[in-house]
């Protein structure tokens, strides 16, 4: 797994919130279904970037700093 897998999905989910509250301001169809899936896609993109960040080695040095 590479670190850029979880910026993919945390910028598609960025990217379907922007849409989601553009178009739940302008009252268009679809508004909930692009919010539910932001809210679904961000924790796992974030979840697979803390992953990776733990399994680096340089890690553990820098937080017993």
């Amino acid at each position: 797994m590479k670190a850029k897998y979880g910026l993919i999905l945390v910028l598609a989910a960025a990217i379907l919130w922007g849409l989601g509250v553009l178009c739940k301001v302008q009252h268009w169809p679809m508004a909930g279904l692009f919010l539910m899936l932001s809210m679904l896609l961000w924790p796992i993109g974030v979840i697979l970037l803390l992953v990776k960040l733990l399994k680096y080695p340089g890690v553990k040095d820098f937080l017993d700093r």
